[in-house]
């Protein structure tokens, strides 16, 4: 049987386009590694900080990446920032104090920024998970804490410092 088809409707075979985010052979390619793995930085009643990239973690100071974990009641010194943070939080709410400012809810689900150079205290009336982003990497000397008076303020500072490779 002969096809009778006009050539116009003859399926025409097309050029194959490369996709833009597709590399070419003479890409450099890297392969995907491990770079580190999550190290506990902070263990003190009512709060854990696991950093997951970071100086510590990773020795990476680019940027750093935790896992905070704070129970309800829990109340952080006040803080001034040396870096850019957003504070992305996973479960529970926590509540930003400022000097001069109503104080800002931050719920589950929320991200908030916080711009390099701002003083502020964190509370938690909940039991509260987040995720803190810093741009660059936290370390102690770009997050200056005012607890250093307390017990509890000391000892957190000084094993941030150890961690940090600062004594």
């Amino acid at each position: 049987l002969r096809n009778l088809a006009s050539e116009s409707e003859t399926p025409r075979l097309s050029k194959r386009v490369a996709h833009p985010l597709q590399h070419s052979s003479t890409a450099h390619r890297t392969m995907p590694k491990i770079v580190g793995k999550h190290s506990r930085v902070v263990e003190a009643p009512g709060l854990t900080i696991d950093e997951l990239v970071g100086n510590v973690a990773t020795g990476q100071d680019t940027l750093s990446v935790a896992l905070v974990k704070v129970a309800a009641g829990t109340k952080e010194p006040f803080l001034t920032l040396h870096y850019d943070e957003w504070i992305c939080v996973i479960k529970g709410c926590f509540v930003l104090e400022q000097e001069g400012v109503a104080p800002l809810e931050v719920p589950a689900g929320s991200t908030v920024q916080l711009e390099k150079g701002t003083r502020f205290r964190p509370t938690f009336p909940v039991d509260t998970e987040y995720i803190p982003v810093c741009l660059p990497a936290f370390s102690p000397d770009r997050c200056i804490r005012e607890d250093t008076e307390t017990e509890e303020g000391v000892a957190i500072a000084s094993k941030l410092s150890e961690l940090h490779g600062k004594k």
